[in-house]
Protein backbone atom coordinates (compact mmCIF):
# COMPACT_ATOMS: atom_id res chain seq x y z
CA UNK A 1 0.00 0.00 0.00
CA UNK A 2 2.80 2.23 -0.16
CA UNK A 3 3.64 2.19 -3.19
CA UNK A 4 -0.21 2.75 -4.10
CA UNK A 5 0.36 5.83 -1.81
CA UNK A 6 2.80 7.03 -3.53
CA UNK A 7 1.33 6.30 -7.23
CA UNK A 8 -1.86 7.98 -5.95
CA UNK A 9 -0.09 11.19 -4.59
CA UNK A 10 -1.81 10.77 -1.14
CA UNK A 11 -0.73 9.60 2.39
CA UNK A 12 -1.36 6.03 3.46
CA UNK A 13 -4.34 5.96 6.08
CA UNK A 14 -6.24 8.30 3.72
CA UNK A 15 -5.73 5.65 0.86
CA UNK A 16 -6.05 3.01 3.79
CA UNK A 17 -9.69 5.04 4.70
CA UNK A 18 -10.48 5.03 0.82
CA UNK A 19 -9.95 1.57 -0.45
CA UNK A 20 -11.88 0.57 3.17
CA UNK A 21 -14.49 2.46 2.06
CA UNK A 22 -14.71 0.65 -1.59
CA UNK A 23 -14.42 -2.73 0.07
CA UNK A 24 -17.63 -1.71 2.37
CA UNK A 25 -19.64 -0.41 -1.19
CA UNK A 26 -18.93 -3.76 -2.67
CA UNK A 27 -16.98 -1.90 -5.66
CA UNK A 28 -13.51 -4.04 -4.86
CA UNK A 29 -13.41 -7.11 -3.72
CA UNK A 30 -10.33 -7.28 -1.47
CA UNK A 31 -9.15 -7.48 2.03
CA UNK A 32 -7.10 -4.91 4.03
CA UNK A 33 -3.89 -6.14 6.43
CA UNK A 34 -3.97 -3.20 8.51
CA UNK A 35 -0.76 -3.92 10.29
CA UNK A 36 1.52 -4.74 7.80
CA UNK A 37 -0.12 -2.39 5.35
CA UNK A 38 -1.00 -5.04 1.95
CA UNK A 39 -3.93 -4.95 -0.12
CA UNK A 40 -4.91 -8.43 -0.78
CA UNK A 41 -7.15 -8.50 -3.70
CA UNK A 42 -9.62 -11.47 -4.44
CA UNK A 43 -9.32 -13.34 -7.07
CA UNK A 44 -12.69 -13.89 -8.75
CA UNK A 45 -13.45 -16.17 -11.93
CA UNK A 46 -14.19 -14.23 -14.62
CA UNK A 47 -15.61 -17.24 -16.52
CA UNK A 48 -18.05 -18.22 -13.38
CA UNK A 49 -19.09 -14.63 -12.68
CA UNK A 50 -20.60 -14.37 -16.12
CA UNK A 51 -22.31 -17.92 -16.68
CA UNK A 52 -24.23 -17.00 -13.41
CA UNK A 53 -24.94 -13.52 -14.76
CA UNK A 54 -26.09 -15.14 -18.22
CA UNK A 55 -28.08 -17.79 -16.61
CA UNK A 56 -29.57 -15.14 -13.93
CA UNK A 57 -30.89 -12.98 -17.29
CA UNK A 58 -32.05 -15.89 -18.97
CA UNK A 59 -34.48 -16.63 -15.75
CA UNK A 60 -35.09 -13.07 -15.81
CA UNK A 61 -36.40 -13.21 -19.16
CA UNK A 62 -38.20 -16.51 -19.02
CA UNK A 63 -40.23 -14.75 -16.36
CA UNK A 64 -41.16 -11.30 -18.24
CA UNK A 65 -42.54 -13.75 -21.75
CA UNK A 66 -44.06 -15.99 -19.72
CA UNK A 67 -46.15 -12.85 -18.38
CA UNK A 68 -46.42 -11.23 -21.04
CA UNK A 69 -47.99 -14.00 -23.05
CA UNK A 70 -49.96 -14.47 -19.96
CA UNK A 71 -51.53 -11.25 -20.29
CA UNK A 72 -52.06 -10.93 -23.83
CA UNK A 73 -53.86 -14.76 -23.36
CA UNK A 74 -55.96 -12.65 -20.99
CA UNK A 75 -56.47 -9.61 -22.97
CA UNK A 76 -57.72 -11.67 -25.90
CA UNK A 77 -60.07 -13.62 -23.91
CA UNK A 78 -61.14 -10.51 -22.49
CA UNK A 79 -60.69 -11.62 -19.07
CA UNK A 80 -60.62 -8.81 -16.45
CA UNK A 81 -59.49 -9.13 -12.72
CA UNK A 82 -60.77 -6.99 -9.98
CA UNK A 83 -59.82 -7.02 -6.10
CA UNK A 84 -63.18 -7.20 -3.92
CA UNK A 85 -64.06 -4.01 -2.23
CA UNK A 86 -61.69 -3.96 1.19
CA UNK A 87 -64.73 -2.49 3.54
CA UNK A 88 -65.67 -5.92 5.40
CA UNK A 89 -61.59 -6.25 6.18
CA UNK A 90 -61.83 -9.82 5.25
CA UNK A 91 -60.28 -11.71 2.42
CA UNK A 92 -62.83 -13.37 0.10
CA UNK A 93 -62.91 -15.80 -3.23
CA UNK A 94 -63.15 -14.35 -6.35
CA UNK A 95 -64.69 -15.97 -9.25
CA UNK A 96 -64.14 -14.89 -13.09
CA UNK A 97 -66.25 -15.14 -15.95
CA UNK A 98 -64.87 -14.90 -18.75
CA UNK A 99 -65.43 -12.61 -21.75
CA UNK A 100 -68.15 -10.69 -19.35
CA UNK A 101 -65.50 -8.44 -17.59
CA UNK A 102 -67.12 -9.26 -14.20
CA UNK A 103 -66.51 -10.83 -11.27
CA UNK A 104 -68.38 -11.93 -8.59
CA UNK A 105 -66.93 -11.89 -4.65
CA UNK A 106 -68.19 -14.73 -1.93
CA UNK A 107 -67.14 -14.50 2.18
Amino acid sequence: MNKMATAFNTTLPALENELMQLILDGQIQARIDSHNKILYAKDTDQRSTTFERSLAMGKAYQRRTKALVLRSAMLKNQIQVKSPARDSGQGGEMSLTPGSGTSSSRN
